[in-house]
């Protein structure tokens, strides 16, 4: 199972990576779940506390960063932004 996520991994990459070595890359739209359809459950509790985290790790987990960044000073727009390290998708592909 995860030789064939792997594979659609590097398939789904490698039909970009001419496009980006020439600077040309597509526009690329992520759609993220809406807060509003957050389950109102221990599911919900746990989804909106590692969003509240993700933007707020510097102040929330010291010991953890190294510096005065948090997760999405990288991951933009809450990881949904396209070749700003996207986290969309991943759940199907780790722990691997």
């Amino acid at each position: 199972m995860i030789q064939k996520q792997i594979k659609a991994l590097k398939d789904d990459i490698g039909s970009f990576d001419p496009l980006v070595n020439q600077g040309t890359a597509p526009n690329i739209t992520i759609k993220m779940p809406d807060e509003s359809t957050f389950p109102d459950n221990e599911l919900g509790t746990a989804i909106r506390r590692g969003l509240f985290l993700v933007n707020n790790s510097y102040e929330e987990l010291p010991d953890n960063v190294g510096n005065r960044l948090n997760c999405t000073s990288c991951h933009l727009e809450n990881g949904s932004e396209a070749y700003a390290a996207p986290w969309d998708g991943l759940t199907g592909l780790f722990p691997l």
